[in-house]
């Protein structure tokens, strides 16, 4: 995948675009960048939190666009979830996936 120098991906950290393309190998960055929060809707205390939680993201999201787009969707309403769930997953409840954890809190029908 070629690196975008310019647009929402030059916003990103290094480490974010790295594992953005491992996740997401042959999808372009420029689909992937405008789904992840900016750093003002996160509002962590400095780049390396908001870092922490892009990465929590890309690791949930486990190389599907549309899983990383509910879970971006999530920081955006407590970025400390999502944090939660990715580095205490069987902590959450058990829950060894977003979708496992959102099926558990009644947020998703578990048939769908």
């Amino acid at each position: 995948m070629p690196r975008d120098d310019s647009g929402p991906a030059a916003a990103l950290p290094a480490a974010v675009k790295r594992a953005l393309e491992k996740a997401f190998p042959g999808v372009d960055l420029a689909e992937l960048c405008p789904l992840l929060p900016g750093a003002s809707e996160i509002r962590a205390e400095d780049e390396a939190g908001y870092q922490r939680v892009l990465l929590a993201i890309v690791k949930l999201a486990e190389g599907d666009v549309a899983r990383l787009a509910r879970t971006a969707e999530a920081a955006r309403k407590d970025w400390r979830d999502v944090l939660y769930w990715a580095e205490y997953p069987r902590d959450a409840r058990g829950a060894s996936s977003w979708e496992e954890l959102q099926a558990q809190l009644g947020l998703k029908d578990p048939k769908a």
